[in-house]
């Protein structure tokens, strides 16, 4: 079984528009994680995670996806479970956006804005507004952000990025980044806006995106490949 982690905050049941899509986002990425891995995908709220809970469910793999909540507005104590299920490192990890920099930070490393705002007397939200939705449009007030599917560049060879070759293309949406890599965490890619895009542990099953691979259409699979060689690498697809 693999387990989804849904990381967003209930406060945003405040913008129903917005809850709706990254409602079904959600549940468009447990069914594409199925069809990919091959195995059941079972979603599980931030809030309700435990080592405890996975070693009671025989979890194979964990899949951290985003959220559009700033991190800000979750109390710590909520996040404890997740950043205990990321230090004891017992299972193979897939940290997606706002999962890669909750990742980030349990590891000691730091995250922020791509681009501090002109007026920052309002915090802006960790993701934008995905394209097309309405809102979605950017101002001189909006921190820097890559949206849409636009290229990386691949910095070392490693199994999570097999096939690709030098630039993929995959799926961003974010104004938020990691600083730096955390100690024991190679850099395997970069784009021209956020240097670090993909990061692997070198010797934990820890792996990080900050693009979101679980978003593909049929012009640019190569987010998909990058799931494909996830579950291959930890033996759940062959």
């Amino acid at each position: 079984m693999i387990v989804y982690i849904d990381l967003e905050h209930s406060r945003l049941r405040q913008e129903p528009a917005v809850w709706q899509f990254f409602a079904s986002q959600t549940l468009e990425a447990k069914y594409r994680l199925e069809a990919i891995s091959g195995a059941s995908c079972l979603i599980v709220h931030y809030t309700r995670l435990t080592p405890a809970l996975l070693h009671q469910l025989g979890a194979q793999a964990i899949v951290v996806g985003g959220h559009y909540t700033g991190l800000w507005h979750y109390a710590p104590g909520d996040l404890a479970g997740l950043q205990a299920v990321l230090r004891e490192a017992g299972w193979p990890i897939l940290g997606i956006c706002g999962g890669f920099h909750l990742m980030v930070q349990t590891y000691g490393a730091q995250v922020g804005p791509m681009q501090d705002r002109q007026d920052m007397s309002h915090s802006p939200p960790e993701t934008p507004l995905p394209p097309g939705m309405p809102g979605s449009g950017s101002s001189g007030l909006e921190p820097r952000q890559e949206r849409g599917f636009k290229p990386v560049r691949v910095l070392e060879t490693h199994p999570l990025l097999d096939g690709l070759g030098r630039q993929p293309v995959v799926f961003q949406l974010h104004s938020w980044e990691a600083k730096s890599a955390p100690d024991g965490f190679r850099v395997l890619a970069e784009s021209e806006l956020c240097r670090v895009q993909a990061i692997a542990h070198e010797q934990l099953p820890l792996f990080g995106t900050q693009f979101h691979p679980e978003s593909y259409d049929d012009e640019h699979l190569d987010g998909k490949r990058i799931l494909e060689n996830f579950f291959k690498m930890v033996g759940i697809r062959h």
